[in-house]
């Protein structure tokens, strides 16, 4: 497993990049998990200004309330009812 960690010098923004074959190492959700809980936990966000895409939208419950993720999806139906936009996109 190899954790990156770059960003932006200017405004503090730290973004962790962990990568590694899931097939050999079957804890990797459950360490990412982790990592996002505790930088949650301490004020940050799983998101930085990229939003959630692909790789984070299974831990997006750790920084969004049900009822906020819920708010969400139907402000993206009113706006895109045939969901046409962004396809397989969680918003």
């Amino acid at each position: 497993m190899l954790l990156y960690a770059f960003g932006h010098a200017g405004d503090g923004n730290i973004h962790i990049n962990i990568t590694a074959p899931k097939k050999e190492n079957p804890h990797l959700d459950e360490a990412i998990r982790a990592v996002l809980k505790n930088t949650v936990a301490m004020g940050g966000t799983i998101s930085g200004e990229h939003g959630i895409g692909y790789a984070k939208k299974s831990f997006l419950d750790l920084e969004l309330s049900p009822t906020i993720i819920s708010l969400q999806k139907g402000i993206k139906k009113l706006f895109d009812p045939n969901l046409i936009l962004n396809p397989g996109k969680i918003f």
